[in-house]
Protein backbone atom coordinates (compact mmCIF):
# COMPACT_ATOMS: atom_id res chain seq x y z
CA UNK A 1 0.00 0.00 0.00
CA UNK A 2 1.15 3.67 -1.03
CA UNK A 3 1.26 6.61 1.74
CA UNK A 4 0.33 9.69 0.15
CA UNK A 5 1.63 12.95 1.45
CA UNK A 6 3.15 16.09 0.65
CA UNK A 7 6.72 16.50 -0.82
CA UNK A 8 8.84 19.68 0.88
CA UNK A 9 8.67 21.54 -2.11
CA UNK A 10 5.18 21.36 -2.10
CA UNK A 11 4.92 22.11 1.45
CA UNK A 12 7.57 25.08 0.97
CA UNK A 13 5.71 26.82 -1.50
CA UNK A 14 2.07 26.70 0.32
CA UNK A 15 4.31 28.04 3.52
CA UNK A 16 5.37 30.48 0.97
CA UNK A 17 2.10 31.28 -0.36
CA UNK A 18 0.79 31.55 3.07
CA UNK A 19 3.05 34.06 4.05
CA UNK A 20 2.46 35.94 1.33
CA UNK A 21 -1.58 36.25 2.07
CA UNK A 22 -0.76 36.59 5.78
CA UNK A 23 1.35 39.85 4.88
CA UNK A 24 -0.91 41.40 2.84
CA UNK A 25 -3.55 41.05 4.97
CA UNK A 26 -1.20 42.87 7.51
CA UNK A 27 -0.57 45.58 5.54
CA UNK A 28 -3.91 45.97 4.54
CA UNK A 29 -5.16 46.20 8.10
CA UNK A 30 -2.20 47.94 9.13
CA UNK A 31 -2.70 50.64 6.41
CA UNK A 32 -6.52 50.73 7.36
CA UNK A 33 -5.83 51.47 11.15
CA UNK A 34 -3.40 54.28 9.89
CA UNK A 35 -6.40 55.94 7.59
CA UNK A 36 -8.79 55.69 10.55
CA UNK A 37 -6.66 57.27 13.07
CA UNK A 38 -6.04 59.84 10.43
CA UNK A 39 -9.94 60.40 9.93
CA UNK A 40 -10.67 60.36 13.70
CA UNK A 41 -8.19 62.86 14.31
CA UNK A 42 -9.47 65.13 11.37
CA UNK A 43 -13.17 64.96 12.86
CA UNK A 44 -11.33 65.69 16.20
CA UNK A 45 -9.45 68.45 15.17
CA UNK A 46 -12.19 69.64 12.51
CA UNK A 47 -14.97 69.34 15.58
CA UNK A 48 -12.75 71.16 18.65
CA UNK A 49 -12.18 74.07 16.10
CA UNK A 50 -15.79 74.75 14.63
CA UNK A 51 -17.13 74.25 18.46
CA UNK A 52 -14.75 76.54 19.73
CA UNK A 53 -15.38 79.32 16.97
CA UNK A 54 -19.08 78.65 17.41
CA UNK A 55 -18.87 79.50 21.12
CA UNK A 56 -17.24 82.78 20.41
CA UNK A 57 -20.18 83.78 17.62
CA UNK A 58 -22.58 82.68 19.72
CA UNK A 59 -21.03 84.64 22.73
CA UNK A 60 -20.19 87.99 20.73
CA UNK A 61 -22.68 88.37 18.10
CA UNK A 62 -25.04 90.45 20.64
CA UNK A 63 -22.15 92.63 21.38
CA UNK A 64 -22.54 96.03 22.13
CA UNK A 65 -18.99 96.86 21.55
CA UNK A 66 -16.29 94.72 20.71
CA UNK A 67 -12.29 95.49 20.46
CA UNK A 68 -9.41 93.39 19.32
CA UNK A 69 -6.52 93.67 21.07
CA UNK A 70 -2.69 91.75 21.37
CA UNK A 71 -2.76 91.88 17.22
CA UNK A 72 -5.61 89.83 16.87
CA UNK A 73 -5.37 87.71 20.01
CA UNK A 74 -7.52 88.53 22.12
CA UNK A 75 -11.26 89.79 21.80
CA UNK A 76 -12.74 91.96 24.13
CA UNK A 77 -16.76 93.47 24.30
CA UNK A 78 -19.79 94.28 26.18
CA UNK A 79 -23.17 92.69 25.92
CA UNK A 80 -26.28 94.70 26.05
CA UNK A 81 -28.08 95.48 29.39
CA UNK A 82 -31.06 93.27 29.93
CA UNK A 83 -34.56 94.69 31.19
CA UNK A 84 -35.89 94.05 34.82
CA UNK A 85 -38.97 92.37 33.39
CA UNK A 86 -39.71 88.86 31.50
CA UNK A 87 -40.89 88.05 28.53
CA UNK A 88 -44.86 87.49 29.05
CA UNK A 89 -44.63 85.29 25.99
CA UNK A 90 -41.11 83.31 26.54
CA UNK A 91 -40.39 84.13 29.84
CA UNK A 92 -36.92 85.21 29.28
CA UNK A 93 -35.37 88.91 29.83
CA UNK A 94 -35.37 90.34 27.24
CA UNK A 95 -32.64 93.60 25.75
CA UNK A 96 -33.46 96.84 28.00
CA UNK A 97 -34.79 99.88 26.02
CA UNK A 98 -33.43 102.36 25.29
CA UNK A 99 -30.54 99.67 23.99
CA UNK A 100 -27.46 100.20 26.36
CA UNK A 101 -24.12 98.11 27.24
CA UNK A 102 -24.37 95.82 30.47
CA UNK A 103 -20.85 97.58 31.20
CA UNK A 104 -19.45 94.20 31.80
CA UNK A 105 -16.13 93.68 29.60
CA UNK A 106 -15.84 89.82 28.35
CA UNK A 107 -13.27 88.66 26.55
CA UNK A 108 -11.63 85.67 24.36
CA UNK A 109 -8.34 85.04 24.35
CA UNK A 110 -5.70 82.88 22.74
CA UNK A 111 -2.88 82.17 24.56
CA UNK A 112 -0.52 78.79 24.83
CA UNK A 113 -2.63 77.11 21.79
CA UNK A 114 -6.33 77.24 23.96
CA UNK A 115 -8.86 79.60 23.11
CA UNK A 116 -9.56 81.02 26.64
CA UNK A 117 -12.80 82.66 28.07
CA UNK A 118 -11.40 85.17 30.13
CA UNK A 119 -14.89 85.94 31.78
CA UNK A 120 -15.06 82.20 32.99
CA UNK A 121 -11.78 81.48 33.19
CA UNK A 122 -13.37 78.07 30.99
CA UNK A 123 -10.91 76.67 28.13
CA UNK A 124 -13.12 76.53 25.37
CA UNK A 125 -10.82 74.66 22.69
CA UNK A 126 -6.97 72.99 23.29
CA UNK A 127 -4.62 72.29 20.60
CA UNK A 128 -5.19 75.67 18.47
CA UNK A 129 -2.13 77.10 16.69
CA UNK A 130 -1.54 80.40 15.35
CA UNK A 131 1.04 80.40 12.50
CA UNK A 132 0.00 78.83 8.77
CA UNK A 133 1.29 75.26 9.04
CA UNK A 134 -0.22 74.53 5.33
CA UNK A 135 3.14 74.43 3.09
CA UNK A 136 1.80 75.24 -0.16
CA UNK A 137 -0.42 78.29 1.34
CA UNK A 138 1.07 81.82 0.26
CA UNK A 139 0.95 82.52 4.26
CA UNK A 140 2.95 79.43 5.40
CA UNK A 141 4.68 80.09 8.40
CA UNK A 142 3.18 83.65 9.03
CA UNK A 143 1.09 84.39 11.79
CA UNK A 144 -2.75 83.68 11.39
CA UNK A 145 -4.63 85.81 13.90
CA UNK A 146 -7.52 83.89 15.48
CA UNK A 147 -9.71 87.48 15.56
CA UNK A 148 -9.73 90.25 13.21
CA UNK A 149 -12.29 93.28 12.61
CA UNK A 150 -13.87 93.73 9.22
CA UNK A 151 -16.92 95.11 7.56
CA UNK A 152 -19.80 94.06 5.69
CA UNK A 153 -21.44 96.89 3.95
CA UNK A 154 -22.04 99.01 6.61
CA UNK A 155 -22.11 96.73 9.42
CA UNK A 156 -19.15 96.01 11.62
CA UNK A 157 -18.16 92.31 11.45
CA UNK A 158 -15.40 89.92 13.24
CA UNK A 159 -13.49 87.05 11.36
CA UNK A 160 -12.32 84.18 13.94
CA UNK A 161 -9.78 81.99 12.18
CA UNK A 162 -8.74 79.16 13.88
CA UNK A 163 -6.32 76.71 12.80
CA UNK A 164 -6.32 73.18 15.25
CA UNK A 165 -4.00 70.82 15.55
CA UNK A 166 -3.66 67.41 17.07
CA UNK A 167 -0.41 64.78 16.33
CA UNK A 168 -1.16 61.26 15.51
CA UNK A 169 1.64 58.50 15.03
CA UNK A 170 1.29 58.82 11.27
CA UNK A 171 1.43 62.89 11.62
CA UNK A 172 0.58 65.79 12.63
CA UNK A 173 -3.13 66.34 11.39
CA UNK A 174 -4.46 70.15 10.89
CA UNK A 175 -7.67 71.63 10.52
CA UNK A 176 -9.10 75.17 9.56
CA UNK A 177 -12.29 76.68 10.42
CA UNK A 178 -12.94 80.25 9.53
CA UNK A 179 -15.72 82.24 9.62
CA UNK A 180 -17.16 86.04 9.75
CA UNK A 181 -20.34 87.14 11.80
CA UNK A 182 -21.84 90.31 11.72
CA UNK A 183 -22.28 92.38 15.17
CA UNK A 184 -26.05 92.92 15.61
CA UNK A 185 -25.65 96.31 18.21
CA UNK A 186 -22.38 97.53 17.68
CA UNK A 187 -23.23 101.43 16.23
Amino acid sequence: MRQRAFTLTELLVSVGLLGLVVGGASALTIAGLRRYANTQADVDVTQSATLAAQTVVESVRQAMSVQIQNAGFRLVYELPALSATLDPTTGERELAEPLRSDGVQRAFSVQNGRLIDESTGRVVARGLVTVDPERSSTQYGQTVPPFQLTTIGSRRAITVNLIGLERTPAGQRYARFKTTFIVRNVQ
